[in-house]
């Protein structure tokens, strides 16, 4: 899910503003809001990308189907590798403390 509202969008048949492009507006405007950040694809999915990309690289998907476009999986698995990066620099920094 991207919340950024498209330039084109799908206009309605009178040429109006989509109803997709003013709920993804409101959307990126209360999770601003609620977080007191700005909107960025990559902090929306940070607190929930290892549940996501275990389930897009996973092969037991049953009940579900999971659509995303190029740019979140791309964004998932840059969040992945900087948290396996920050995780390796912890082990790293603890294992020069017990030496």
């Amino acid at each position: 899910m991207n919340f950024t509202p498209s330039e084109q969008g799908m206009r309605s048949r009178l040429g109006g503003i989509s109803t997709v492009d003013v709920v993804n507006a409101a959307a990126m405007e209360s999770w601003e809001s609620n977080t007191g950040r700005q909107y960025t694809l990559k902090g929306f999915l940070r607190p929930f990308a290892k549940e996501l990309s275990d389930l897009l690289e996973g092969s037991n998907v049953q009940f579900c189907t999971i659509t995303c476009s190029p740019e979140i999986i791309e964004v998932i698995h840059e969040i992945k590798n900087e948290e396996a990066a920050r995780k390796r620099s912890n082990d790293i920094r603890s294992s020069k403390r017990a030496i």
